[in-house]
């Protein structure tokens, strides 16, 4: 939002959490909003601070030095000696998470033909939400990371278009009466689909599988996986992620 568009959004109580608005996407061309205020002579560009020219810490020592020598050309007692270099990450810890990225690339495609190849695994599908049913299986891949199996089926005679970014996974915290007190996203590492694009063809079920850090839950806490329709993005379809880990 560095262009400084001003964007104002109405915030109002609900009673039921099914009318509350989950996602909040804003639209707009940056050059004319740019366009706009400039013309309007404000600034530009929020945010981005000017690149000055810093010195290397050798060339600012050597001068310092420089500068402290005597008529004679003798260095002062208290010259400042040569800086060391900087130090730069090591190469090998980059290859590390080159080599740990590619092997959950690797098994997020194995188990995208795991799950087409057995499409009766997926049991417990969601009630039909806006056109789509989900069901999840999960696996798990090392100590720090799972996978989210996702078959999301189109009941409908047409073609439905998905969220860009989904399926979602949520952590859900009900109160003891089981109502939805707080939802809050899971990060995801990687993932991987069985489609090329958000459109799920008539009739068809797209398969989708996550990485992701299993979340630590309270005994009031679900893990969630939910799926919006880009005409219904206020009410997703969503299902519990499968307990059973294979």
């Amino acid at each position: 939002m560095r262009s400084g568009l001003n964007v104002i959004l109405w915030i109002y109580p609900v009673k039921f959490v099914t009318q509350q608005t989950h996602r909040c996407v804003i639209s707009y061309d940056r050059v004319e909003i740019v366009a706009a205020r400039s013309a309007a002579g404000l600034a530009v560009n929020l945010g981005e601070e000017k690149e000055t020219e810093a010195l290397p810490l050798r060339s600012i020592s050597v001068a310092a030095a420089q500068a402290a020598q005597g008529a004679e050309g003798q260095p002062a007692p208290d010259a400042l000696p040569a800086a060391a270099p900087i130090s730069k990450p090591a190469e090998n810890e980059q290859q590390e998470e080159k080599v740990d990225a590619g092997s959950i690339g690797e098994a997020l495609k194995k188990a995208i033909e795991d799950a087409m190849a057995d499409p009766k695994s997926f049991k417990n599908w969601s009630p039909p939400t806006h056109g789509l049913s989900v069901s999840t299986r999960a696996r798990e891949l090392d100590e720090q990371t799972r996978i989210a199996l996702v078959a999301v089926k189109n009941v409908e005679d047409i073609p439905l278009q998905i969220l860009p970014g989904h399926p979602d996974l949520i952590v859900e915290t009900v109160n003891e009466k089981g109502k939805t007190i707080q939802l809050e996203n899971v990060k995801k590492r990687l993932q991987e689909a069985s489609a090329k694009s958000n459109v799920i063809p008539a009739r068809a079920t797209v398969y989708y599988a996550v990485a992701f850090a299993p979340p630590i839950l309270g005994k009031r806490q679900r893990l969630r996986v939910t799926v919006g329709q880009r005409n219904a993005a206020d009410d997703p379809a969503g299902v519990s992620l499968t307990a059973r880990v294979k």
